[in-house]
């Protein structure tokens, strides 16, 4: 599992006590067979009854072995059984994890999920473009999904949905696509053509259902929440096989600097590249770089259909296919669910919804030709979070930076964009202090310069020293020993603490290591590599690879 965020790989993990007199054991459905042997041994205390006491104890022993057993038997009979689902579960019992993103009880109301679907509408735009600007190009050969699409590749891409796959607006779940496949394929075959060969996607699969997912602990507005869309699974199928074709045509055309959603890239790529520029770059005298960290409000809300189909042809994308994709963006219907309470149902003409199949190689095309203006500036970008690195000696002319950030500025109004200035950041790297720095503005808003930030999952200081970090992972790695702990309490088998351990510590230090390890001082190397020992130890591991064995055999 990758550990890229506050979470890591299973969630967010809090420490919630145990009653001691329950050997730490005491989970919400141990409990209620462990009260009435408490209960006994507290009566028992209570009268001063020494034979009673010391029966209670032993029943009270017994039961706490019994809950060790059962807790233990469970994860290990998951494990076994590859339930992994099951197993998570359990651990969650075991370690009693307290799940931090929860929706408030009292944002229950009709009215309120009313207000967030209007919230999350509030760029919508009924002049969406029309399809005119594409009927006026020479007809496009026939799209070569036509020729590829048959029941075959239907039935594939049916068995292929996964199990736990949420089921769309129609009710229709993914246990019922994979394992009727055939069936359904020979039904909806011919629908894809006919979608296909008119270029127009049916209304009912452009409806979706969105749940806001809470980005805190207590949100209290709209902004608190993330739009996640449910579209139906046959809808989601039928994309999948739209944007294998899509990704032939414009793969020639992507940016090499956008890291997301390309096949063999993570956010740690798009780290390790902005690293190797910066610190290759300050090895030379008289050298300093500046880097803008932008920060977009709600960008996938505020993508337009028209700029993206206009964008599309210029990458000589077959004009049908456009036409299916404007289709899909376009005279779309959602509603909010909201602790089983929907909104009203509003019609929607921008942005591209999240979590839709299409949605990340689409919003990747919309900003394709967002890239540096000049030789000495880079754009980096994994998704909608997007650095300028601005490579200087001080020989160069400042405005070098500054026009790039002009320039940029500029795409982002003409593409609908809108920047975040109070989140956007900046850092200077000048280790040497070769030269003074004037304050970066975007439009009237000054932007703040600061000495460190976290970017994908990594904290990135001025010094590039990668101490802040170490720092972070530390006290991350020490809140998750705790669990590891837990574990071994209940007697789970080793086997398993090492799967623990790889997947929930060792990932976190591992996560873009390729950029930092080697540049990490020998005080943080043995503050990161402590830690990874004392979880060995718990796990009665003594011959684990190091961190520096890894890092090794990864350059």
């Amino acid at each position: 599992m990758e550990s890229e965020g506050d979470s890591g790989a299973c969630g967010n993990w809090s420490t919630r006590g145990s009653n001691p007199q329950a050997g730490g054991v005491a989970t919400t459905d141990t409990w209620k067979d462990l009260r009435p042997c408490i209960n006994l041994k507290k009566l028992a205390f209570n009268n001063n009854d020494k034979i009673g006491l010391k029966t209670a104890q032993k029943d009270l022993d017994i039961a706490i072995k019994k809950a060790r057993n059962k807790h233990r038997l469970d994860i290990e009979n998951s494990f076994n059984a590859k339930n992994t689902k099951h197993l998570w579960d359990t651990m969650k019992k075991v370690t009693n994890m307290n799940s931090v993103k929860t929706q408030p009880t009292t944002m229950n109301s009709a009215d309120k999920a009313n207000e967030l679907n209007k919230f999350f509408l509030r760029f919508d735009s009924h002049n969406a473009g029309h399809m005119a600007d594409i009927d006026i190009l020479n007809p496009g050969e026939c799209s070569p999904c036509t020729e590829l699409l048959n029941c075959d590749l239907v039935i594939n891409t049916f068995r292929k949905v996964p199990n736990k796959k949420s089921a769309g607006p129609d009710g229709l779940t993914s246990f019922l696509y994979r394992n009727c496949s055939e069936e359904l394929s020979e039904a909806w075959a011919p629908v894809f053509q006919k979608s296909i060969q008119s270029c127009e996607v049916p209304a009912l699969w452009k409806n979706s259902v969105i749940i806001p997912i809470p980005k805190i602990s207590s949100p209290q507005s709209g902004n608190d929440f993330r739009p996640i869309a449910l579209t139906c699974i046959a809808m989601k199928c039928f994309e999948k096989i739209m944007i294998e074709c899509l990704k032939e045509e414009v793969s020639p055309f992507l940016d090499n600097l956008q890291f997301a959603y390309k096949h063999g890239s993570s956010t740690a790529d798009a780290v390790i590249s902005a690293s190797h520029l910066i610190l290759k770059h300050l090895e030379a005298p008289n050298s300093y770089a500046r880097v803008l960290f932008a920060d977009f409000s709600s960008a996938f809300d505020t993508v337009q259909p028209a700029i993206l189909v206009k964008k599309m042809l210029e990458m000589n994308v077959n004009p049908d296919m456009v036409k299916w994709f404007f289709s899909l963006l376009t005279d779309r219907t959602q509603q909010v669910k909201l602790n089983g309470t929907f909104s009203k149902r509003l019609s929607c003409n921008t942005g591209i919804p999240q979590g839709a199949v299409s949605s990340p190689l689409l919003f990747t095309l919309y900003t394709n030709s967002c890239q540096s203006s000049h030789t000495q500036n880079k754009i980096i970008k994994f998704s909608d979070d997007t650095i300028i690195i601005s490579l200087l000696s001080v020989a160069d002319n400042p405005s070098i930076y500054f026009d790039e950030v002009k320039h940029f500025n500029k795409w982002c109004e003409d593409h609908s964009l809108l920047l975040n200035t109070t989140k956007t950041k900046e850092i200077i790297f000048d280790p040497k202090g070769v030269t003074s720095h004037r304050p970066l503005a975007i439009g009237s808003s000054q932007i703040e310069a600061v000495n460190s930030i976290k970017y994908l999952g990594v904290w990135i200081d001025n010094q590039m020293k990668w101490t802040v970090h170490v720092d972070y992972l530390c006290g991350k790695l020490a809140q998750r020993l705790y669990f590891l702990r837990r574990l071994r309490l209940f007697g789970v088998s080793s086997k398993i603490l090492i799967t623990f351990y790889n997947a929930v510590l060792e990932s976190l230090a591992r996560y873009a290591m390729t950029a930092r390890f080697g540049a990490l001082s020998v005080k943080d190397k043995n503050k990161l590599c402590k830690q990874l020992n004392v979880a060995l130890k718990i796990c009665g591991c003594r011959d684990h690879r190091t961190l520096q064995v890894t890092y090794e055999e990864t350059t």
